[in-house]
């Protein structure tokens, strides 16, 4: 109890060790009903009186999340041959767009396919015209079909040849044109396969760059989404389409909006919990990284019920009671506890099951109960 505040109390119920004036002192209070406050004591304290009102509370179920990326929203690059790093173009976690410079590579190995490609270029090229011709000759029955049929085969090798090379040039981004030009080139440049933002695996000019080893990581952030464990029993409340808030572990003064869009059918043996899945709402104003861990309210059911501010709430003995008016004149606030059972809660204000027709105390309850 605050010094600033002189408050009447009225004990229903004590316990005194002796009937002499020295253990006065030692009275201990059961049960405390009733509390009086002078006006001067409500004024000086900023106390607010009211009555409770109706508001929509949403029922929730909480659950931890995980930020994850969709399939399509995460792409891994990296490069089938061995080569040395040549050159950066972007700094880590940039955004960048589809088709951006990201790296350049360099090393004999980026020279020989492309000789390679060049030989079963030009070789198919050859094979191919003398293929043509061959063909028309033996339409005209001037050469045997044995003779055609063992060029057909050298044709049929030398063109799997060459799309096969063809294929991974183009795979890696190689400009094939320029080799059919005679033109080699010392470097390649790999580039963004989807609009995103890059992240680095560890990238150093000049290090020695692996075979399939990934090189960097380009995320959308567009296509990230929440990952949510659910227990069975929850999950059964939930549908797609219910709404949601979530927030970082530490952070839960910063709300985010989702929306979940889908929710599995079958239950993990090991975590006995259903997948579901929510679609965060403005992704430009999130902040999001990809194993990131959250905590998430998901609104399954809105209901009307009475409500109070969380000013108005004292906890005794794991109940909670409210300070409900009796009487009032020109120089005193007569308040009784009224017990009261609590449901659901909505950002400051909590649910109350019952109905309280006098004014409570909404503010102030804090400094008359210790």
């Amino acid at each position: 109890m605050k010094t600033s505040l002189m408050i009447v109390l009225v004990v229903l119920f004590f316990v005194s060790c002796n009937s002499n004036d020295e253990n006065k002192n030692e009275q201990k209070v059961d049960s405390i009903e009733t509390i009086i406050v002078t006006k001067n004591q409500f004024e000086q304290a900023q106390m607010q009186l009211g009555k409770i009102t109706k508001q929509c509370f949403h029922e929730k179920i909480k659950a931890n999340g995980k930020i994850v990326s969709l399939p399509e929203g995460m792409v891994s690059v990296s490069f089938p041959f061995n080569a040395t790093l040549a050159k950066i173009w972007v700094l880590d976690g940039t955004n960048v767009e589809k088709g951006q410079p990201i790296i350049s590579l360099s090393g004999n190995e980026i020279i020989k396919v492309q000789q390679d490609y060049a030989t079963a270029f030009f070789k198919f090229q050859s094979i191919k015209k003398d293929y043509e011709r061959q063909k028309e000759l033996l339409n005209d029955k001037i050469i045997s079909t044995k003779d055609f049929q063992q060029l057909e085969t050298e044709y049929k090798s030398a063109m799997i040849q060459y799309n096969s090379m063809l294929s991974l040039l183009k795979l890696i981004g190689m400009n094939t044109s320029l080799i059919e030009d005679g033109k080699i080139e010392n470097e390649i440049t790999l580039k963004a396969p989807i609009n995103g933002v890059v992240q680095f695996k560890n990238l150093t000019i000049g290090n020695y760059v692996q075979p399939n080893i990934t090189l960097f990581e380009i995320i959308d952030p567009n296509k990230m989404q929440l990952y949510i464990p659910l227990f069975e029993k929850d999950a059964v409340h939930i549908h797609i389409g219910d709404s949601l808030i979530f927030y970082r572990i530490n952070e839960k003064e910063k709300l985010y909006f989702a929306v979940i869009t889908s929710i599995g059918k079958a239950i993990d043996n090991e975590t006995h919990t259903v997948n579901a899945f929510a679609k965060p709402i403005s992704y430009d104003k999130i902040n999001l990284f990809v194993n990131s861990f959250v905590l998430t309210e998901i609104w399954y059911h809105d209901k009307y019920g009475w409500s109070v501010p969380e000013t108005a709430l004292q906890k005794e003995n794991q109940n909670y009671f409210v300070l409900e008016l009796q009487n009032r004149n020109d120089s005193q606030y007569v308040f009784k506890k009224r017990f009261v059972v609590t449901g659901v809660s909505e950002g400051e204000r909590y649910e109350i099951l019952d109905s309280i027709e006098n004014e409570i105390l909404l503010k102030g309850i804090s400094t008359l109960i210790q």
